[in-house]
């Protein structure tokens, strides 16, 4: 695999009795307690601040905060009213009746609906066996972790879209191999003279640094935090860290119009990671992409 999209929390939603504690068991047993998967997020805590009228605006903003790291995977089980009346009826709850159950279900509803576009967000509805489940999901959220750059950054755009906002703040890191290249980017007819310009000022600040072309007017090792690209355009700012086998390069994108530049910049930022350390021969072993939208949207008077 040349590079990777980590899953970092794959979060179980969905109301009381959707089976998420049976189904959370089945997916570590097919997948070797490989996923960190955590029961409930700030969804459920969205939903029953609503069902007991306390306050939602807190719960929203840190779901969204959740949602916009898109090294979380939501899997988010909600079955039919029948279904979720059927299991309290046989098995009965400690906290829901049949009243409540039914008005929870509908408060998941209404905000799934807001989000279940968003490309790390995944609804069931139709609830197989628990063992079908976990395999299904299991797949998927393999094909997840395989997305490659282009596809990592056209979800950006997918998000945008999906939650029909003007703006959001998107981050995500990537994995990717040392010898990973995608050098067709800097012909890309958009941007690419300004990947080009970019890369060069990247390799002329690095060799500076290593050389002794700094304020200090002293050479810098591979532990200098001075490795670091700054501008006043779109992308604007790269901050290469070579540490004990590892480079990690963290970006900040200030404004982006995702539907334009989401997957075309990621590709880039990746292609310029593995470059730099091939051109400098830095000790790589593994290299971290870190990229921060600090304004991720679409422009509306191009849609």
């Amino acid at each position: 695999m040349t590079t990777q999209l980590p899953i970092r929390y794959v979060i179980v939603e969905g109301p009381d009795l959707s089976g998420k504690t049976t189904f959370i068991r089945q997916l570590h047993k097919a997948t070797g307690f490989y996923y960190n998967i955590q029961d409930r997020s700030c969804l459920s805590m969205l939903c029953y601040a609503k069902q007991y009228s306390r306050d939602i605006e807190t719960q929203k903003q840190f779901l969204r905060e959740e949602l916009s790291d898109l090294n979380n995977f939501f899997v988010i089980l909600l079955p039919s009213e029948e279904v979720l009346l059927d299991r309290l009826a046989f098995r009965g709850d400690e906290f829901q009746n049949a009243s409540s159950v039914v008005t929870l279900r509908k408060l998941f509803e209404e905000e799934v609906d807001k989000i279940q576009h968003m490309p790390n967000v995944l609804v069931i509805r139709n609830i197989a066996s628990a063992e079908q489940l976990a395999e299904y999901i299991g797949h998927r959220l393999r094909s997840y972790e395989r997305s490659n750059p282009s596809e990592v950054g056209a979800m950006t755009s997918t998000w945008v879209n999906g939650v029909k906002h003007t703006e959001a703040q998107l981050k995500f890191k990537m994995c990717i191999r040392p010898d990973y290249s995608d050098s067709d980017i800097l012909d890309n007819h958009l941007e690419g003279e300004y990947y080009k310009d970019i890369m060069s000022k990247c390799c002329t600040i690095i060799d500076d640094e290593l050389s002794g072309k700094n304020p200090y007017g002293k050479p810098q090792d591979l532990a200098s935090r001075r490795f670091y690209f700054s501008s006043d355009s779109c992308i604007s700012s790269i901050h290469f860290m070579p540490r004990d086998g590892d480079l990690k390069v963290l970006c900040a994108l200030r404004s982006t119009d995702v539907m334009k530049n989401g997957s075309i910049d990621t590709r880039f930022l990746a292609h310029l990671s593995s470059y730099v350390a091939k051109n400098f021969k830095w000790p790589v072993e593994n290299i971290h992409l870190y990229i921060n939208f600090n304004s991720a949207h679409v422009r509306q008077d191009l849609i």
